[in-house]
């Protein structure tokens, strides 16, 4: 008789115990983490990273002056339309809002991209 399947005892080690599984590691989709590791992420992109914790932890307003004033420090990763960056603008106080806006429309209007192989203005 041919036997077929696994065999009886391979997920087991030498003593009897149940082997461990290899976790999967890597890089997860933006899409697919959860909405407050979304938002501290999103929220890191124009505030410090430590303040962005706070903020998302204490129920803190983000204020004017926290906020990055130089818009190529900013991540082009905000001008993705698949995001909804106005999903942030609860922990803003009016001011630092308007600063993030102005930042976003100054990116908007410098959107160059270089094409890599070329090196010509696409």
């Amino acid at each position: 008789m041919v036997k077929r399947g696994r065999p009886k005892g391979a997920g087991m080690t030498v003593i009897g115990l149940p082997k461990k599984r290899m976790k999967k590691c890597g890089p997860v989709a933006f899409r697919l983490r959860s909405p407050t590791e979304k938002k501290t992420t999103m929220l890191g992109w124009f505030v410090d990273p430590n303040v962005a914790e706070k903020v998302i932890r204490d129920d803190v307003l983000v204020e004017e002056h926290e906020v990055e004033t130089r818009p190529e420090r900013i991540p082009r990763n905000c001008l993705d339309e698949n995001l909804s960056i106005h999903a942030i603008r609860k922990y803003f106080t009016f001011d630092a809002w308007l600063i993030v806006e102005e930042n976003l429309k100054i990116l908007k209007e410098r959107n160059v991209w270089l094409c890599a192989t070329c090196h010509r203005l696409e």
